[in-house]
């Protein structure tokens, strides 16, 4: 659950804050998961949630593309920011392609 990290670094209010955006790849959130809720408490209160670029291949074998379709719109009600790109026949690796608009999403929220 390495990419799932990334997104747990959510559920930190201060973190948050200091954070321009979080990248998720190939990774989903437990039908469990307390994160969606903790961050909806933190946007509610008026705190502020990055931006989260997730990516996810359609051959993926490891992680379903159903399980990160069911996940990332629970992000979005709560109320983050979610620019979520599937990658046609990418299996559980990055391609250069996607390598390349990670740039340019960092590029544009680091300038």
């Amino acid at each position: 659950m390495g990419a799932a990290q990334s997104l747990h670094m959510l559920s930190d209010p201060e973190l948050c804050e200091k954070l321009a955006g979080v990248f998720a790849m190939s990774t989903f959130l437990s039908d469990d998961s307390v994160l969606p809720e903790r961050v909806k408490k933190h946007t509610s209160a008026g705190g502020r949630v990055p931006p989260v670029l997730w990516f996810h291949g359609t051959a993926d074998p490891m992680i379903q593309l159903r399980w990160t379709e069911a996940s990332y719109p629970r992000m979005q009600a709560a109320n983050v920011s979610v620019d979520w790109r599937t990658w046609q026949g990418v299996e559980h690796d990055m391609r250069r392609d996607e390598l390349q608009a990670l740039h340019l999403w960092l590029t544009s929220i680091l300038y």
